[in-house]
């Protein structure tokens, strides 16, 4: 049993260096998702499609960013242009209006 401490021990160490991953997407998220959607004027069955299909594509970062997006656009673009995007941003953000568009069957 002592042998097997530094394995265990380096396992640990290993573990804990690595990245923390995005959490997922939560319920509320999509619940915000679809209440702002709907203040911004969306109709209901697209907004509806457009929150289950973010909970799915996004982390609950990239979420919050959409939700931003249509709750203040000046305050999200003003963090936009002062670099609060990255490029993997940009690409998820990409990815999610291209896969959502085609999810809820949006001009494809």
């Amino acid at each position: 049993m002592p042998k097997l401490l530094p394995v265990v021990l380096a396992a640990s160490i290993a573990v804990s260096l690595l990245p923390l991953a995005p959490a997922p997407a939560s319920a509320a998220g999509s619940a915000d998702f679809l209440s702002a959607c709907l203040k911004a004027g969306g109709e209901k069955s697209v907004c509806s499609c457009k929150a289950d299909a973010a909970s799915k594509l996004l982390d609950s970062r990239m979420l919050g960013l959409v939700v931003l997006s249509m709750q203040d656009p000046g305050k999200f673009a003003a963090m936009s242009q002062k670099g609060g995007l990255t490029h993997k941003d940009n690409l998820a953000w990409t990815a999610y209006i291209r896969d959502s568009n085609k999810a809820c069957k949006l001009n494809y």
